[in-house]
């Protein structure tokens, strides 16, 4: 998809418009992930005291707690910052005189590179989602296997 707003979508509206989209669309799947993850969380912590005690000994529980704070924090700061950048856009869109007429390739560069680092950042969150997902399926079937 980005290779293709490289390619056929030069004014710099148009970037601007589409990194709004998709920032908008973000958004919410961010907040499912945290949602996910603050789960996450509170299922850890309703485990079994004995199984909790056991595995505090390794320091696997201090670990497995700070990857999931990590996430929950990650993911409310790609949400609080996507409301930032929903905002900013939405003014740039209004605005059409520094979008078309002023340094227009330097505009364009600087908005392909944010838009690169976003969806990086997302992607990033989203393969943390999958490992915490694989994660809490390994800590359940432990639970299991101690009771």
């Amino acid at each position: 998809m980005l290779l293709i707003t490289v390619i056929f979508i030069h004014s710099n509206r148009d970037v601007l418009a589409l990194f709004k989209v998709l920032n908008d669309s973000t958004i919410g799947v961010m907040a499912i992930l945290a949602g996910f993850n603050i789960s996450s969380l509170a299922l850890i912590g309703a485990a079994n005291l004995t199984f909790l005690k056991k595995i505090n000994k390794t320091d696997l529980l201090k670990q497995i707690l700070i990857i999931f704070a990590f996430s929950v924090i990650l993911n409310l700061f790609l949400i609080m910052l996507g409301i930032v950048v929903s905002i900013v856009s939405s003014q740039f869109l209004q605005i059409q005189i520094s979008l078309i007429v002023l340094w227009h390739w330097c505009v364009y560069v600087l908005l392909l590179s944010v838009m690169f680092f976003w969806v990086g950042l997302i992607i990033y969150s989203l393969l943390i989602a999958i490992r915490n997902a694989g994660l809490i399926y390994k800590f359940i079937l432990a639970l299991a296997e101690a009771e």
